[in-house]
């Protein structure tokens, strides 16, 4: 499983946080990891950092989570959520 880990997309929380899609292997398993990193200030260095705010899937369950996802888009624009939005 070379290659790994790579963020396949980040979506910003605001200036100190952020969302990260990652393909990883975690005990030479390969996951899709969804998860909040945040700053954390380490004196006077400021590191972005994982947080426990996330979850971790077998990456065989992608599929469904993609599919989880087109759902949920597809119900926001059906409830007003999206409206304008492509």
């Amino acid at each position: 499983m070379s290659g790994l880990p790579v963020t396949v997309r980040t979506l910003p929380l605001g200036d100190a946080a952020e969302v990260r899609l990652t393909l990883e292997t975690v005990n030479n398993l390969a996951r899709v990891d969804l998860r909040t990193w945040a700053d954390d200030k380490l004196g006077a260095v400021v590191v972005r950092g994982p947080t426990k705010k996330g979850v971790s899937l077998p990456v065989e369950a992608l599929p469904d989570l993609v599919a989880a996802v087109v759902e949920a888009e597809a119900k926001a624009r059906a409830l007003g959520l999206l409206e304008g939005q492509q």
